[in-house]
């Protein structure tokens, strides 16, 4: 399958306690890649009606390459594609495959409305530590 879209993705990570706290992205890309390559995917028809009587929020289907900090951060990652919209992680992805090659994410969107004010950090960039 080719991944012909970029998706960034990132953790919300909060230094300090409240009311002085700082939050901020964790990416789990480097800068210089903007994102991980990825397929995504609409819900077909008979997966929309099995999602609505499950009364589920998934939207559409996302295929990444492998990368542990996706199964290790999970729950709490965010997504953000090519147009701005952001989703988040609705059930743990699918990981199963032989060779570690890709992860499959059921998503669904939502509005991310944390304000971030720290700097963003990069995995893979020589600059930040994370």
């Amino acid at each position: 399958m080719r991944k012909t879209h970029k998706v960034q993705a990132y953790y919300p990570v909060m230094t300090g306690e409240k009311p002085n706290a700082v939050y901020f992205r964790h990416f789990i890309h480097s800068q210089e890649s903007q994102g991980l390559w990825a397929t995504i995917r609409d819900l077909s028809q008979k997966e929309i009606l099995t999602n609505d009587a499950a009364e589920k929020q998934q939207s559409l289907y996302i295929t990444i390459g492998y990368n542990p900090a996706v199964l290790k951060h999970w729950r709490e990652l965010i997504l953000i594609d090519e147009q701005g919209t952001t989703y988040k992680i609705k059930t743990k992805p699918d990981e199963f495959s032989y060779e570690r090659r890709d992860i499959r994410i059921a998503a669904y969107a939502f509005v991310d409305n944390s304000a971030y004010t720290g700097a963003d950090i990069y995995d893979g960039d020589k600059s930040t530590k994370g």
